[in-house]
C-alpha cells in the first residue's frame, strides 16, 4: 500500500519544477540530481508526486457529510458529463475530431477549452473523492485500480 505524504513546497522548488515543465514540452529532461524537488531515489520528483498535491481529506469529509450521498451522487453525475463535454470540446477543436495527427502542445493549452477541461477534471475527482468518503471503499478502489493497471501493462507489453 502507498504511504502519503505532506510537503511543503517553498520557492525554490515551484522554480525548479516550472524550468522543468518548461523544458519538458520541450522534449528536454531536466537533470534530477542537483533539483531542489529531488526526492531521492525511492521517491523522485515530489511535485510530481500526486500526494503532495492532495486536497484536505477532512475538508472533503466535511463537505461530503453535509450534503449526504443522494445529493453528493447526483452532483458527480453532473460533473462527470460536464466533463464529458470538455474533453469532446477539446478533442473536436485540437484534434479535429481525431483528423489531425500533429500538433504543437503549446498550441493545445493555456486557452478556454484547456482551462475547462482542466477544471472539470478537477469538478470530477473532488465529487469521486467524496464518494469514497461516503461509501467508505476507498481501499477497495485503490487495489481495483491497481489491479487494472497492472492487466493494461501486460496487454501494452505483449
Amino acid at each position: 500500500m502507498r504511504k502519503f505524504i505532506k510537503v511543503y513546497i517553498n520557492k525554490e522548488m515551484e522554480k525548479d519544477y516550472k524550468e522543468c515543465a518548461d523544458l519538458y514540452t520541450d522534449g528536454i529532461e531536466k537533470e534530477c540530481n542537483t533539483c531542489s524537488c529531488n526526492g531521492g531515489d525511492n521517491i523522485g520528483c515530489i511535485m510530481e508526486c500526486k500526494e503532495c498535491k492532495e486536497v484536505d481529506p477532512s475538508e472533503l469529509r466535511k463537505i461530503a457529510i453535509h450534503y449526504g450521498y443522494d445529493r453528493q451522487s447526483r452532483q458527480c453525475i453532473e460533473e462527470c458529463s460536464e466533463l464529458i463535454q470538455a474533453i469532446n470540446k477539446y478533442w473536436r477543436k485540437f484534434l479535429q475530431c481525431g483528423e489531425r495527427t500533429s500538433f504543437d502542445f503549446n498550441d493545445m493549452v493555456n486557452n478556454k477549452e484547456y482551462d475547462n477541461l482542466v477544471e472539470e477534471i478537477a469538478d470530477v475527482e473532488v465529487m469521486l473523492k467524496q464518494l469514497k468518503i461516503l461509501l467508505k471503499c476507498d481501499n477497495e478502489v485503490v487495489k481495483i485500480a491497481e489491479a487494472k493497471v497492472t492487466r493494461q501493462l501486460k496487454h501494452i507489453e505483449e
